[in-house]
Order: C-alpha cells, then sequence, then structure tokens
C-alpha cells in the first residue's frame, strides 16, 4: 500500500507539505507549502503517516514497572507531573516500548495541540495510523546527534526516543545545555541545513559537519525515515480510529460470509426438501400408474409391491407351463454369452422351434448352441454355411432327449 508523508509545519494547517511513497518506499511526488483541500483530494486510499512539530513535543523517558497498556495510561500523567508545567488532566502522554532497566520513552504534548492537528484532518474523514514528533524523524547513528534547519526551527535528534528542537539562531545555547546534561558526550554532530544561511557550529571535541541541501529534500529525507515509526503519538483517546475500523470490517465481513454460509446451507436444505418431495410424488404418481394399469378393477393402492410380487410369481409359474415363453427365456439368457449373434426368425410348430440367426463367425454360433444346450435344451445346427463376411444358419431347438 502507498503511503503518504504529512509534515504539519506548525501546530495549524496552515503550512503542510507532503511526499507520496510508493510500495517500494521511492518517492514519486513532493508537495510543498501546499493546502488541505489539495491534500485531501490525494490522500485517499493510502496509509497516512502525520509529522508534528517537534517544538511542541516533550521527549523524555522514566523508569516505570511492567504494566498493561491501561494502567499505563492512568499511571504515566502522575509519574510525570514533576516534570510538566500546565495541569496534567491537559496533557496527552504517549508510552513507547520498554528499554533496559525498565526506563519508558514517553512523549508528552497539549491535548490542544492534538486537537488541533487532528480535527481538520477528521473533519474531512482522514485518519491517520501514525503521528510523529519531527525530532523523531531524523536518521539514528550511535553516538551521534543528527541536526535538521529547516526554516527558522532547528531540529535536533539525540538517540531512537530522545531529541528536541529550538530556533535556529538559538541552537548553539540548547545544544550547550543538553550537551551538560549527557554522561557521554556524542563523537560527532551532523547538520544538514535546508536553508540557504549557513550555521557555522563550533563546539570544543566534537567534530560537526555542516551540509547544505534544497529545501524541497527536507520533507522526502524524513519521509523515508518514518516508514518504521518508533514512537506513535496516537495512543489513549487519540489511538488511530482507521485500525480499529479496518479490525471492525474484518470482523463485519466475517459475519456477513457466516451469516450468508448459514443462509446457504439452510436454503440448500430447503431446496433438497423441495427436490426430494418432488422426486417422491412422482414416483408415487408412476406406482399408481403401474398398479392401475395391472390392476383395472382396484378402486385404491393396497400394498403394491405385495400385490405385484404375487402377479409376477403367478406369471413366472404361467411361463414355466407355457413352453415357447420358456424356451424363448433360455434364449434370452444365452445371447449375452455370444454377442455377435443376431436371430433373424422364430419359426415353432409341432414341439420344434427353428431359430434363424447370424453370427460373426462359427466359433460365436458354437458358443450360443452350447449356452443353450446348458439350459437343459436339445440344439442342432441346420443350413449353416458363410454369406459374405457373417456365418448364416438355423437352429433346431427341441426339449431335452428330443430331436
Amino acid at each position: 500500500m502507498r503511503k503518504i508523508i504529512l509534515y504539519l509545519q506548525t501546530s495549524d494547517d496552515s503550512q503542510i507539505s507532503w511526499t507520496i511513497l510508493g510500495e517500494t518506499g521511492a518517492v514519486q511526488q513532493t508537495i510543498l507549502n501546499g493546502d488541505l483541500k489539495q491534500f485531501i483530494g490525494v490522500a485517499e486510499n493510502k496509509e497516512i503517516i502525520v509529522i508534528v512539530p517537534a517544538q511542541d513535543v516533550l521527549l523524555t523517558q522514566i523508569k516505570m514497572p511492567k504494566l498493561n497498556r491501561h494502567r499505563l495510561y492512568e499511571a504515566l500523567p502522575y509519574a510525570l507531573e514533576d516534570q510538566v508545567l500546565s495541569e496534567i488532566s491537559e496533557l496527552h502522554f504517549a508510552a513507547g516500548p520498554y528499554l533496559a532497566d525498565n526506563m519508558l520513552p514517553v512523549a508528552i504534548v497539549k491535548n490542544q495541540t492534538m486537537d488541533a492537528w487532528l480535527n481538520p484532518l477528521k473533519e474531512h474523514d482522514i485518519h491517520p495510523t501514525f503521528m510523529i514528533p519531527a525530532s523523531l524523524t531524523l536518521p539514528v547513528l550511535e553516538n551521534h546527534w543528527q541536526i535538521a534547519i529547516h526554516g527558522e526551527i532547528a531540529i535536533v535528534r539525540v538517540d531512537t526516543y530522545q531529541g528536541f528542537a529550538c530556533d535556529k539562531k538559538n541552537l548553539a545555547a540548547y545544544l550547550t545545555l543538553k550537551l551538560a546534561e549527557q554522561a557521554q558526550k556524542p563523537s560527532g554532530i551532523t547538520i544538514n541545513n535546508y536553508t540557504q544561511d549557513a550555521i557555522a557550529l563550533s563546539i570544543d571535541d566534537i567534530k560537526i559537519t555542516e551540509k547544505t541541501l534544497p529545501e524541497k529534500q527536507f520533507i522526502e529525507d524524513i519521509a523515508r525515515e518514518t516508514q518504521s515509526p518508533n514512537l506513535n503519538l496516537l495512543q489513549d483517546a487519540y489511538q488511530a480510529r482507521r485500525k480499529t475500523s479496518e479490525n471492525k470490517n474484518i470482523w463485519l465481513i466475517a459475519g456477513y460470509v457466516f451469516a450468508a454460509w448459514i443462509g446457504v446451507l439452510f436454503l440448500s436444505n430447503i431446496i433438497s426438501y423441495f427436490i426430494l418431495h418432488h422426486q417422491e410424488s412422482k414416483a408415487d404418481n408412476q406406482i399408481n400408474q403401474i398398479y392401475y394399469r395391472n390392476f383395472p378393477n382396484a378402486t385404491s393402492v393396497v400394498a403394491p409391491k405385495d400385490r405385484m410380487v404375487q402377479k409376477l410369481d403367478a406369471l413366472t409359474t404361467q411361463g414355466h407351463k407355457n413352453r415357447i415363453l420358456l424356451w424363448l427365456a433360455y434364449i434370452g439368457k444365452s445371447l449375452p454369452q455370444a454377442k455377435s449373434v443376431h436371430i433373424q426368425q422364430l419359426d415353432y410348430r409341432n414341439n420344434l422351434l427353428i431359430v434363424s440367426v447370424t453370427a460373426a463367425s462359427f466359433d460365436n454360433l458354437d458358443i450360443f448352441s452350447r449356452a443353450l444346450t446348458q439350459q437343459g435344451l436339445t440344439v442342432k445346427q441346420q443350413n449353416v454355411g458363410a454369406a459374405g463376411t457373417q456365418v448364416k444358419g438355423d437352429l433346431l431347438i427341441t426339449e431335452g432327449g428330443k430331436s
């Protein structure tokens, strides 16, 4: 998913800049000093990360026992009460991950300022996933401080979770104070100056490197460093709504899918019932038709299976008494054993059945004759001869023991 990095240069939305990053992190577009309406037009379907002025965010660290997030949000204001001038009820506290020795990085910003940043975006249904102070968007190098000069502001990053900002004209004084607080001074300081006015900073025993860069590169440089934020101001009451909405949407979609599945299952059972009911009615009608055809004088269908079995048994008994029907049954039973034999004519007189047949070969005719003999009949071949590619002949059939 593409990202858009929005940089708020002041506490209101009067000056904003942004950079659009592709899925690989490459810069696709950069706008300096744009307006909110223009930003809204390009923010759709992108992950939004907001960088806020570093001078409005106090970064500090405090030793805290490990607590779950809910209890931590309750305890932080009172633990840091001595480090802030404003009433704790007017402040927002955002915590990073626990560090060694239970040290906890914390960002503090006024609720009023948070609202000034977020409300204009909310009015246009824009909900960022991350909000980061500009001091935490500069590169991190071990034992090396990073400074960015942008406009009249100097932004300083001390390490992963520490930084500050000040007017660039007071940078030397601020650095002197901050260095005095450090147990170990940095081995070097890099200044990326995105203005045309050189700082020419000098501090004893610390190597300072200053580079002059175009203003446009500032937003692109900090955008690249914000792809994996270390600390997010959108916590507790300001927790990113978009993530919550996405989770709700996932569960909502899952609920719809489950309900649809239940509906399809229920509907399929109803459809199956009607199909089976239709098939059952159709089968009953066919049974009734067969029943009345065999018992035309019946007024109702009574025990159709039993009555049909009785009638079939009676017909079978009659068939055994009727010689010609019985012989025909034997012939029908024997034909599958000689599939190439075809009956052309039947002639029955004086207890003798003459069957005229064709066959693919003499062997097929012999197979058919033997099959009839195995049924208890006497079979003689007569006038058998080749006719083209076939064999023709007559089979004289009598009861066993007769010619």
